[in-house]
């Protein structure tokens, strides 16, 4: 695995916030060869093989957050996000079961654009107890495909595979309600809503047997 990582973080300090932008750049390179041997239904071993993938990832993220540095008792935070990342994986199955040939190929791509905004609001009841309620509104949108290749088993004619396609607009909370007794003690209550962007769901064949 090779993976360079860029970032730059700029802060502006206001006489009530402070304001940062965050910018995140991320290549990576992975290189996986899986030895394996060939068999049959009945575990016999027939020929040695080899599992051999390479993905490429190139991921582009940036923020801006506005935090409060305000006097009283309420403190804000509130900003936006955007994510870009496309990811290319190269696989084959390699055996001398076939003269060093391809048993099996695929190329996959993933593809999204995610972007958001969020806030949240922190109320200071005095020294000990503390509540914050927040939101993040997010939309995205992904792509993924994985075609395969001429091979020794999906013919030299693979049915090519349809893209997945998804997207979902939503909105996440939280709650959290703090109590620091003195400098050495904290405890908390919080609840909150997370998600992870979802795989488009796959289509049917165009033909199946009766009871599919």
């Amino acid at each position: 695995s090779d993976v360079n990582y860029g970032n730059l973080t700029v802060n502006y300090a206001f006489d009530w916030a402070v304001l940062t932008s965050a910018t995140s750049i991320v290549e990576a390179d992975n290189k996986l060869a899986v030895p394996l041997f060939l068999g049959n239904e009945s575990s016999v071993l027939i020929a040695p093989s080899v599992f051999n993938t390479i993905t490429t990832t190139d991921m582009f993220a940036q923020e801006l957050r506005l935090a409060s540095t305000l006097d009283g008792p309420v403190q804000f935070i509130a900003g936006l996000f955007y994510e870009d990342v496309e990811r290319v994986t190269f696989g084959e199955t390699l055996s001398n079961f076939q003269n060093n040939g391809l048993l099996y190929g695929s190329d996959g791509v993933l593809d999204y654009q995610q972007k958001a905004f969020f806030g949240e609001v922190s109320y200071q009841f005095n020294d000990v107890w503390a509540l914050t309620l927040g939101g993040r509104h997010f939309d995205y949108d992904r792509i993924d495909t994985n075609q395969p290749r001429p091979s020794f088993f999906s013919g030299a004619n693979p049915v090519q595979q349809p893209e997945l396609d998804t997207g979902e607009t939503g909105d996440l909370f939280k709650a959290n309600l703090s109590f620091t007794p003195n400098d050495n003690t904290l405890l908390y209550a919080q609840v909150s809503h997370g998600c992870r962007l979802g795989l488009g769901p796959p289509l049917p064949p165009e033909s199946c047997d009766a009871n599919n």
